[in-house]
């Protein structure tokens, strides 16, 4: 009869302990979907950041193109008053293009350090 009890407990701790792995795996099956996911949105944040990046090198680029055309039409606009309001309005709309970006870069700047101390978490 004490054997009969003994085994009866040996397999009730057995099946919890089988059940508790379970759980275990369970758990880290999940964890790991939940790092996969954060890779992949660091690698979608990466993505982001290098478009970015290579848009405001682009910008920079017309930015510097504009700023010469505006030296050089400085001194034509001084011969001709509609020719100033022209380049201003460009000049307006660049600025507000790259204020935008820089807003954006910003904001991804703290996507990724929210995502880093996630990830460092």
């Amino acid at each position: 009869m004490d054997i009969e009890i003994e085994t009866e407990k040996t397999v009730t701790a057995v099946s919890g302990t089988i059940n508790h792995s379970q759980q275990l795996n369970n758990a880290g099956n999940e964890t790991e979907k939940e790092f996969m996911n954060i890779s992949e949105a660091i690698t979608e944040t990466t993505k982001a950041i290098s478009i970015l990046n290579k848009e405001m090198m682009h910008i920079t680029e017309q930015n510097e193109v504009i700023t010469d055309a505006v030296q050089n039409a400085s001194y034509i606009s001084q011969q001709t008053a509609a020719s100033v309001e022209e380049i201003t309005a460009a000049i307006d709309e660049q600025i507000s293009a790259i204020a935008q970006v820089a807003v954006s870069a910003e904001q991804l700047t703290d996507l990724s350090q929210e995502l880093n101390k996630i990830v460092d978490q």
